[in-house]
């Protein structure tokens, strides 16, 4: 007896032995190869997906989105129910009844699949899709497939099936640059999700499987095949009836390629807006992130620049004359090219081909735009392309010639509007702020400036406009005027009315050029400048938003505000992780006395009433500025301020050329500027100042200055009746040492007249 149980016990163990041995080994590579390198589950929600940012302007627009997949996340209680129904048909009809493997499914599909005789369904249900393209690689394997199985049983028990279905109708892609059901309807059919009828839910529904292969796009037919199977399943599912299936089946749908343009609105302004985001944010994926970005731009602001920039240089490039033809389809145009496909000179037509369109254009429909006479003819070839504007029905050309508008709140630092270029299209290059010029004359105030803030100069100061030569980086130099005269003694306010050269650089030697470059750099100014008597003619090169801004540092009292772009930044879910206005009191600094600065904005306005900007003069608010251009009319500039806004012009080639004889700041820039700041105030009519502004029509003196009336020739302190008598402001600790210096005619009861003066209106260099 003890001997058969001690056998028994022996065959137990050597039993045991034997089969625990393979568990064992099992379990090891089932935790080695399976488990221990397996994804996690943990806080797998919407913050997992990669969505889009999108980015407003301050009125609500979309100006454009930043991404990698087009994604727009969507709640499921934001999601209709049609199109939830639709997926489950299609993909998992048993979705509600299974914990993540539908065993049934499984069986049914290889059935199907053996009958077949190739693989025409598949087994995995809707989690297993979402484990399959959110944790899991695509290697096709036994581990990777027990991997799946299990994520998709955890998933189950720590999700709902609601917000199982919220991630993968996020989460699918369904070709057309489409990653989930909303990007999709707005790609496919531009339409928002909750637009889409049965038609179009279907017809989505049935891509996931083969985006390409299904693609409504690409092949039609298979598409409406695969549309046919959703119908039928959403039948069989208890979804519709045969007569809704049978009538979405037949409904015409209009399908349209997704716009691989993420730029809608302002591209130049918003290319600076994903700057400043990856300096706020170096952490964050923009591209992924879901954020929602508003920005300081005003859609009608915007639209006034661009307008006005755009319409003046098409009517420059008229100037220059027609280009011609080009070879090649190749080079990157605004307007569409079609091909000259035959030039009948009897009848006096141009026969054009754009794509599958044949286009034929009379001759004389093309000279108002740009040619007169048989130019055109002259100068394009069959054979060769042309840009062509099929709803005009006109021939035309993207200009050379390009310029940049900028408008800031200068209290604040906002950007308002900003254009960049022509097109963007043609030329991703921003000219606002990466285009470095020559300020030409238009860098003077930022002299007159240094000199009355730091070494107590005043609008009555005198001057010379006398022929001075100065020795400059061991070279003899002699400037001259624009006009080639030179008009003697003047005050200050006289020779930067009038911009003259020769009072500035004078005025520049005996300051010195260094206390005028920190000048500079306190408004704003970062760029190199030269460090000789040539930078009182603006020699330095500075970009056309630094010039802008060290202006209405001048226009606000002295205040230099840090240039701001995005107002505010929410994260995906709606929580504001950023806004500039907390921040304002930090960004904003006091960089010049405000008298100073308010001195130089009245001495200004002079300008624009008697000097080079006189086409402001009739502008409906007080307007100070400075016009400028550079040696051989290379570059035209305008910089102005109103009381609540400064804007900038530059107007030139990117290729350092001369714009024409005589093309200066007065009359090619300060035109743009009028355009586009009229339009800006008559918005503001209209809208009570957008419940943003409050508009001032002129220019308010801080503390600490009194108005004086004076001769601009001689500087002498007038009474305020006397005709012609010029207004500044001095300091009041300096107006009496100002009247002793002033003639002893002064002292007696008699008033000069000057009513006499003749004012020139010459343009400047």
């Amino acid at each position: 007896m003890f001997k058969l149980a001690f056998f028994i016990f022996n065959l137990l163990v050597d039993l045991l032995i034997l089969f625990s041995l393979p568990s064992l080994v099992f379990f090891f590579w089932f935790y080695h190869a399976v488990v221990k390198d397996m994804p996690t589950i943990t806080n797998l929600g919407s913050d997992v997906l990669p969505v889009l940012t999108s980015v407003y302007s301050r009125d609500g627009l979309i100006m454009g989105e930043f991404f990698r997949e087009k994604r727009y996340y969507t709640k499921f209680k934001d999601i209709p129910p049609l199109v939830v129904k639709a997926f489950i048909a299609a993909e998992d009809l048993n979705f509600f009844l299974h914990k993540g493997i539908d065993y049934v499914g499984i069986i049914r599909a290889l059935v199907v699949n053996l009958k077949e005789g190739r693989i025409k369904q598949g087994g995995s249900t809707i989690t297993q899709q979402v484990v399959k393209n959110l944790l899991l690689t695509r290697e096709k394997s036994l581990v990777r497939k027990i991997q799946e199985a299990l994520l998709a049983y955890q998933i189950e028990r720590h999700l709902s099936k609601e917000q199982i279905l919220e991630l993968y109708l996020n989460l699918v892609f369904l070709g057309n640059n489409s990653y989930g059901v909303a990007a999709a309807a707005k790609n496919y059919f531009r339409k928002s999700l909750s637009d889409l009828n049965l038609a179009e839910i279907t017809l989505l529904a049935g891509l996931p499987q083969a985006p390409t292969k299904y693609s409504p796009i690409r092949n039609y037919k298979s598409a409406k095949a695969r549309q046919r199977y959703v119908l039928d399943q959403m039948v069989k599912g208890g979804f519709i009836s045969q007569q809704e299936a049978d009538e979405a089946y037949r409904a015409k749908l209009e399908i349209f390629k997704a716009d691989l343009s993420n730029f809608f609105f302002a591209p130049y302004y918003l290319a600076e807006v994903r700057k400043e985001l990856e300096e706020l944010f170096p952490e964050l994926d923009i591209d992924a992130e879901g954020l929602t970005v508003e920005t300081f731009l005003i859609s009608d602001f915007q639209r006034a620049v661009e307008r006005a920039v755009n319409n003046h240089l098409l009517a420059l490039d008229k100037k220059y004359g027609f280009r011609g033809s080009i070879p090649d389809d190749s080079r990157g145009s605004h307007w569409p090219l079609a091909k000259i496909t035959k030039i009948d000179y009897r009848n006096q037509s141009i026969e054009l081909h754009m794509g599958n369109n044949r286009y034929l254009i009379k001759f004389s429909d093309q000279l108002s735009d740009y040619w007169k006479d048989d130019t055109i003819i002259s100068k394009i070839k069959v054979n060769e392309y042309v840009e062509f504007d099929p709803s005009e029905l006109k021939i035309k050309q993207t200009p050379e010639i390009q310029a940049t508008g900028i408008l800031l709140n200068p209290k604040g630092g906002e950007v308002l509007a900003l254009h960049g270029g022509f097109s963007f299209k043609v030329s991703q290059f921003n000219r606002a702020t990466q285009s470095f010029r020559q300020a030409g004359s238009a860098f003077k105030p930022i002299v007159y400036l240094t000199a009355v803030d730091k070494f107590s100069y005043h609008p009555m100061t005198l001057i010379s406009d006398s022929p001075r030569t100065f020795r400059v980086g061991g070279q003899i130099w002699s400037p001259s005027n624009y006009d080639g005269e030179f008009k003697g003694r003047m005050t200050l306010t006289k020779a930067l009315e009038q911009s003259r050269n020769l009072p500035a650089v004078i005025l520049t030697a005996s300051i010195g050029p260094s206390s005028i470059i920190q000048t500079a750099r306190s408004l704003g100014i970062d760029s190199k400048l030269p460090r000789n008597l040539t930078l009182a003619l603006g020699s330095g090169d500075v970009t056309p938003l630094e010039l802008t801004r060290a202006y209405g540092v001048i226009c606000s009292e002295g205040v230099l505000a840090k240039t701001r772009y995005v107002k505010t930044v929410k994260n995906s879910k709606g929580d504001i992780i950023y806004d500039s206005d907390k921040n304002l009191i930090d960004n904003v600094k006091q960089v010049v006395d405000p008298r100073a600065s308010f001195i130089l904005t009245q001495m200004m306005k002079y300008v624009i009433l008697r000097g080079t900007a006189t086409i402001l003069r009739d502008f409906p608010v007080e307007v100070s500025g400075k016009t400028g251009t550079t040696n051989e009319f290379m570059d035209a500039w305008f910089v102005g301020c109103t009381p609540d806004f400064v804007a900038g012009v530059w107007v030139g080639f990117d290729v350092k050329k001369t714009l024409g004889d005589k093309m200066t700041g007065g009359k090619v820039a300060a035109p743009i500027w009028k355009d586009f700041m009229v339009s800006v105030y008559e918005k503001i009519q209209k809208t009570d100042g957008l419940g943003v502004f409050n508009i001032s029509s002129t220019f308010l003196p801080p503390e600490g200055v009194v108005k004086v009336f004076f001769n601009p020739i001689t500087g002498e302190i007038l009474n305020e009746q006397v005709p012609g008598a010029y207004e500044g402001y001095v300091r009041v600790e300096d107006l009496e040492s100002i009247k002793k210096s002033q003639p002893s005619s002064n002292d007696s009861n008699e008033v000069p007249q000057i009513s006499d003066l003749k004012y020139l209106e010459s343009p400047d260099l």
